[in-house]
């Protein structure tokens, strides 16, 4: 039992921070030189195994009114694929430098004493759930990636609060580079 609320809590955690990941702190953006966006009408998602995340539902749901509000339609058969990929990791965050104390940078005769301290003594370690989105968009008759967009972001309380909307953003800021212009 405790197995299983366990597993239920982990997933439902990392599906959260999936969807807080995405409001897009850092973005990375990228499409083949030679893609020409405007020669695409319609879209459609890669098929997935199994039932979706609330995370990836989410993004789809956000992707699909990026890609309308260009002028694309949804299609049974798209002229291009949308393969979304909504994930959370623990990072740690460790200052340089952590065992040296105050004193060490103030009085840099302290330094050693500092140094012979075990490792993490005076570390100032932060641990965090950073979220992460990852948009392609594949041409169906050249079998190829032609953009790419990517949003990272802690997942904070404020993102847990309102998943909808911080997918919204993150999406958006995916998309902030996409070649072609809302309509």
């Amino acid at each position: 039992m405790t197995f299983r609320k366990f597993s239920l809590f982990s997933l439902l955690t990392l599906t959260i921070t999936g969807m807080l990941t995405l409001c897009g702190c850092a973005n990375n953006t990228s499409s083949q030189q030679s893609a020409n966006m405007a020669q695409y009408q319609t879209f459609g998602f890669v098929p997935q195994s199994g039932t979706p995340s609330r995370a990836t539902s989410l993004a789809h749901n956000a992707v699909s009114q990026e890609l309308m509000s260009r002028g694309m339609m949804p299609s049974d058969n798209p002229d291009v694929l949308v393969n979304v990929h909504v994930f959370a990791n623990r990072q740690v965050k460790m200052p340089r430098n952590s065992n040296l104390g105050f004193a060490a940078a103030r009085y840099p005769y302290l330094e050693e004493y500092y140094n012979n301290l075990p490792p993490g003594y005076h570390a100032n370690v932060s641990q965090y759930t950073e979220g992460h989105l990852t948009v392609d968009i594949l041409d169906t008759r050249q079998k190829r990636v032609v953009w790419r967009g990517k949003a990272n972001k802690p997942v904070t309380r404020r993102v847990l609060n309102n998943p909808t909307r911080a997918m919204d953003q993150a999406v958006g800021e995916a998309f902030r580079s996409f070649p072609s212009p809302r309509r």
